[in-house]
Formats: structure tokens, sequence, C-alpha cells
């Protein structure tokens, strides 16, 4: 029985820097656009506005 010919010729080796370059190139792909900074800073105070409510909540249950 015959082998069925591949489109692409086996390699049985990846260079390392084609391994970093397939890797950054995926990453690059799948890593959401960048934030602003005054955005990052009103998710922050937001959280932290979360926990102390969530603290105040636990606390008052544990009263």
């Amino acid at each position: 029985m015959a082998t069925p010919k591949r489109a692409e010729p086996v390699r049985d080796h990846v260079s390392m820097s084609e391994l970093l370059a397939s890797c950054a190139a995926a990453r690059a792909v799948s890593t959401p656009p960048g934030r602003f900074p005054g955005q990052v800073e009103e998710e922050r105070g937001a959280r932290a506005g979360q926990v102390e409510r969530i603290t105040r909540v636990v606390r008052g249950r544990a009263a």
C-alpha cells in the first residue's frame, strides 16, 4: 500500500527562532488591545469599592 504524499514536507526539527516567532505571533493575535492609563485607575478604584462593601457585609453578618 502506498503512503499518501503530504502537502508539506515533514520537518523533524523546528529552530528556536521559528518557535519564538510562532509564539509571539499567536500571543499578538490572542491578546486584547491595551487599556488607557485612566481606565486602569478607574477599574482599580471600582474594585477597591467592591472589596470594601463585601468586607462590611461579611463583618455585619459575623456580628
